[in-house]
């Protein structure tokens, strides 16, 4: 009982007593000196990050806890004289910026602040001080601006205001009518769509869709193909021989072996003989696939359908690396891959 009161007491006299956990800073944190810090905002963060040897995203974090903004590159103080602004909005700013060795960004803002216009710009678009006449009026809406601006040796912009100045709509070449004599109507259907808009000089798009304005059906030069048991007999021969021979396209082959369920010749499921799949995983899927004729994937894939694993590649190498040695042809020996050694066969 006497322990049990003492240790109560022990505890009432900790709770009573105020406890406060000292925090300091990390024992691995970056301390800043002063040197760096007069650099925040001053440099880029990755300046002052390769001359502290930390991250960039740490100075960044720095800086953003002290409240200083980050460095943005400023370009020379310029003091514009009264002949510097005299030239602003007599050409374009460009221009104006070369002459005086500026970038054209800075006579942009400078023309803006003091409020003269752009060359040959009002309160909106271009201001020319070209002498508008009715003979150079009348070519507007006419051709396309460029062209309207190389005949008046103007620039586009210039024509491009003048004529949006004066609600002259922008110039489009007609469509040119296409005329359907009878004899060509009479053709439609009958010769391809191709020919007859290259006799008319269209498009053959046109020629579809007058076509199909009059409901008329396309050309058809392949005739129906007739279900024959011959049929049957040269689908067996190689695609290529039934293109090549027989004039039909690789969907119209495809479609016919569906139907009578004839497999294209060398087709990988007539491949896997039992003998084949015997040898999977006793030889490499390169040897395998090589006198099956299919891909390596193939074997690979087949393979791991029917759960058996890879053949270790240390003997196969092995044999490559004596037979390069003696100069020969590496042979794979199936009774080796089976687990059966030349000294197992002797008695």
């Amino acid at each position: 009982m006497a322990g049990l009161r003492r240790r109560a007491a022990r505890e009432a006299a900790v709770t009573d007593r105020a406890l406060v956990v000292e925090r300091g800073p990390h024992p691995a944190r970056f301390r800043w000196t002063t040197k760096l810090v007069a650099l925040l905002g001053r440099l880029p963060d990755e300046a002052v990050a390769l001359r502290g040897g930390v991250s960039a995203p740490t100075v960044r974090d720095e800086r953003r806890r002290r409240g200083i903004e980050p460095f943005r590159r400023r370009g020379p103080v310029v003091t514009w004289t009264e002949e510097m602004v005299a030239l602003l909005g007599t050409d374009t700013d460009a221009v104006v910026a070369d002459a005086l060795g500026l970038t054209a960004a800075s006579v942009n803002y400078r023309r803006r602040l003091v409020g003269i216009p752009a060359y040959g710009g009002g309160a909106w678009g271009p201001r020319s001080k070209v002498r508008w006449r009715p003979r150079m009026l009348a070519l507007l809406g006419t051709a396309s601006d460029d062209v309207v601006a190389k005949r008046l040796g103007l620039s586009r912009q210039i024509v491009w205001w003048k004529r949006q100045q004066l609600g002259i709509r922008s110039f489009a070449p007609p469509i040119r009518a296409v005329v359907w004599p009878k004899a060509v109507l009479s053709r439609l259907g009958r010769r391809r769509d191709t020919e007859i808009a290259r006799e008319l000089g269209v498009r053959p798009a046109t020629v579809l869709r007058k076509r199909e304005q009059l409901g008329i059906p396309p050309l058809r030069t392949e005739q129906p193909i007739v279900r024959t048991k011959r049929l049957k007999d040269l689908l067996v021969l190689p695609s290529q021989v039934l293109a090549r021979k027989h004039g039909l396209s690789s969907k119209v082959i495809a479609k016919l072996r569906r139907e009578y369920g004839v497999n294209a010749p060398g087709w990988a499921t007539n491949r896997w003989t039992p003998d084949v799949l015997a040898r999977l995983g006793r030889e490499p899927d390169t040897v395998i696939a090589r006198e099956v004729g299919v891909t390596t994937v193939s074997v690979l894939s087949k393979r791991r359908t029917l759960g058996i694993p890879a053949l270790p590649d240390a003997r196969w190498r092995g044999r490559r690396r004596i037979a390069r040695r003696r100069g020969t042809r590496p042979v794979w020996r199936r009774g080796r891959a089976q687990g059966q050694s030349s000294s197992s066969g002797r008695t």
